[in-house]
């Protein structure tokens, strides 16, 4: 600075509108003023909007859902932006989308343009990501990034379900879906026990994994599953507790009994089948022929011819005379019979002789004196 009689300068070298920019004064007194004289001058560098030192924007902020959160961004500059040089941003799955005045979003603009601010109510999910707010004039332009992360325990994990098809003797698997991870890391915590017991077994795993297969299980035997996911904040509730049987083991000895009758059932109705198949086979086989086989049938009846033609070659015809005995004979059951073996070409005379073992005396009386024994004679014709 330098004073040459009533003059008096001041020289600011490298200015910047953040810091030289504003009022100055100048101030001066001797011996014949008791008051101080005071002079105001206002000094304006021209420069684009630049966020301010004396209010540094708070890029990072957390909140929990269903809260509020404010975004405020002050700027220098000169001349100050025009309103309609402001334009809030939200990242919308990768894209950016221009935000206006809603329900649940307020963009707010200071007196001197030099300040605006993003209020939203409500936070939701979808809420917590990217912001951006750009202005300019016409020497420039500037922008800023906020970002809003939930600061709270994660949420239930979703559709937590048992696979089917994964199920074995010693083992089961399960599915899920991730919720809301809180604005940290979370991972799972799977938990299973027999439904039988009250301790509950819990694994870990990553929030990368959404299948889990539990093994080391007890064939046949059901059991229960739940989880719930947990971060640096908390954790969430726990699911829905699902029920789950392990297959049975069915051995080859037939110790089920519904395998064994199934099997059983099979194997005897087969048996019955090819029994019946080869008795109608053997019956149709030895079936007589209308008028055939049955040439030797009479000689249990007065007398019968049986002609050579329709017997075999080894034997001769042959005529059987009956003996005539009284009508009140009874033939009673025998115990033994002797029976005669026809040679080919032979001319012997054969007996058949049956005896009476049981002669009522009815009948003795009717037939007197005749013998106990009845003789058949086959003579040759």
């Amino acid at each position: 600075m330098d004073a040459h009689n009533n003059t008096i300068s001041a020289h600011l070298s490298n200015a910047r509108c953040e810091y030289d920019m504003g009022v100055y004064q100048c101030k001066g007194k001797n011996i014949h003023n008791a008051v101080q004289q005071i002079r105001e001058l206002e000094i304006r560098i021209t420069c684009s909007p630049r966020p301010s030192p004396f209010a540094p924007p708070i890029s990072t902020i957390y909140r929990r859902r269903n809260s509020s959160a404010v975004l405020t961004f002050t700027v220098i500059a000169f001349p100050s932006p025009i309103d309609a040089a402001y334009v809030w941003s939200k990242q919308i799955d990768g894209e950016w989308a221009i935000l206006h005045n809603n329900s649940r979003f307020r963009i707010h603009i200071s007196k001197d343009s030099l300040q605006t601010t993003l209020l939203i109510s409500q936070l939701q999910i979808g809420d917590f990501t990217n912001y951006s707010v750009r202005t300019n004039n016409n020497f420039g332009s500037t922008e800023q990034t906020f970002i809003i992360r939930a600061n709270e325990q994660p949420s239930l994990p979703q559709q937590l379900l048992v696979v089917d098809a994964l199920v074995t003797e010693s083992s089961i698997a399960v599915r899920w879906i991730p919720g809301f991870d809180g604005g940290e890391d979370q991972w799972f915590v799977i938990g299973y026990k027999k439904a039988a017991d009250v301790t509950w077994t819990y694994i870990n795993v990553s929030s990368t994994v959404t299948q889990l297969s539990i093994g080391e299980l007890v064939a046949g035997t059901k059991y229960e599953v739940k989880m719930y996911a947990e971060n640096i904040i908390g954790k969430s509730d726990d699911t829905t507790v699902l029920s789950v049987t392990t297959q049975s083991v069915f051995s080859d000895n037939g110790s089920s009994p519904s395998v064994g009758a199934a099997v059983g059932g099979a194997v005897g109705g087969t048996l019955v089948a090819v029994i019946l198949a080869v008795l109608w086979k053997y019956r149709k086989a030895f079936k007589r022929k209308p008028g055939e086989g049955a040439l030797y049938d009479d000689l249990f009846n007065r007398q019968a011819d049986v002609p050579s033609a329709n017997t075999s070659s080894e034997y001769e015809a042959y005529r059987v005379e009956a003996q005539q005995t009284n009508q009140y004979e009874t033939l009673a059951e025998t115990s033994f019979h002797e029976y005669s073996v026809l040679s080919p070409g032979g001319k012997h005379d054969y007996s058949v002789m049956n005896r009476v073992n049981q002669v009522t005396e009815t009948d003795r009386a009717i037939v007197n004196q005749e013998n106990a024994y009845v003789n058949l004679s086959f003579s040759e014709t």
